[in-house]
């Protein structure tokens, strides 16, 4: 019997060249996660980013938020992700772009962040958190490398109570996100933390209309996609983002962002 895989593995495969390639056909390209760029201006507006800021990205996939910021304010960004091929994509798009002075990339480890205390301004999450088994470690850390009166700033999938339980499982396995947090999970963890000041906006319908979107722009691209993936890659990709967009209808995933500062 074949070993199951772990989530640390299955989300390299993922992650994978081709799945990297995937998504940013389904999505748009440098991005990783649903909203874009326009997710990524609309956080930045209510994280208050400017070029003085200091920003590390926890997940930051192959770097698109970081580098919208970087060209956009002219600010300092570091982005971290457990998958060393998605950094080294995030680094190459940073030369390519000219930001490598500002936009740095390292893999590690959201739970033992390399950085010292106080080193950040901002800590950034879009949409990846969902991937992290241990948030409140995550969290701990995301608190000590923020200076005093610094912002946390993230949105992501949320664990909401749609559906039946087997359903809602389902779905969010299909998304790597069994460990996904609810929206009182996430409240009571940012305030254990040592956050203050915590803001919660509830974007679970944005987050609807956007999967809408890239559902029916996956098979308008049909067969763009199978000439260069594949059938069997078109219909696996299909099956799970059929599960997901049935978990966000159904209320099983929801959408939340978070806006809180350090005490």
């Amino acid at each position: 019997m074949d070993a199951v895989p772990t989530h640390e593995e299955r989300l390299r495969t993922n992650y994978s060249d081709i799945g990297v390639a995937v998504m940013q056909a389904m999505y748009s390209d440098d991005y990783l996660s649903i909203g874009g760029i326009d997710s990524t201006n609309e956080l930045a507006k209510v994280a208050g980013i400017d070029e003085a800021v200091r920003v590390l990205d926890i997940g930051c996939g192959i770097g698109g938020p970081m580098l919208q910021l970087a060209e956009s304010f002219g600010c300092s960004v570091t982005g971290i992700d457990l998958v060393e091929s998605s950094v080294d994509r995030a680094r190459l798009r940073s030369v390519e772009r000219g930001l490598q002075e500002l936009a740095s990339f390292e893999q590690a480890d959201a739970t033992t962040l390399p950085f010292g205390d106080g080193a950040f301004d901002v800590v950034w999450g879009q949409d990846a958190w969902c991937h992290v088994p241990n948030k409140t470690a995550m969290l701990v850390e995301a608190n000590r490398v923020l200076r005093s009166g610094g912002t946390i700033a993230f949105t992501d999938w949320l664990a909401d109570t749609g559906m039946s339980s087997t359903e809602r499982e389902k779905a969010l396995d299909a998304a790597l996100s069994a460990t996904a947090a609810s929206v009182d999970q996430y409240l009571t963890m940012l305030s254990d933390a040592g956050f203050v000041d915590i803001d919660y906006t509830d974007i679970s319908q944005t987050f609807v209309r956007q999967y809408q979107y890239i559902w029916a722009s996956l098979h308008e691209r049909r067969g763009d996609l199978i000439s260069r993936f594949g059938g069997r890659v078109f219909d696996i990709i299909a099956d799970i983002n059929g599960t997901i967009l049935r978990g966000f209808e159904g209320g099983a995933i929801g959408g939340g962002r978070f806006i809180a500062s350090t005490g």
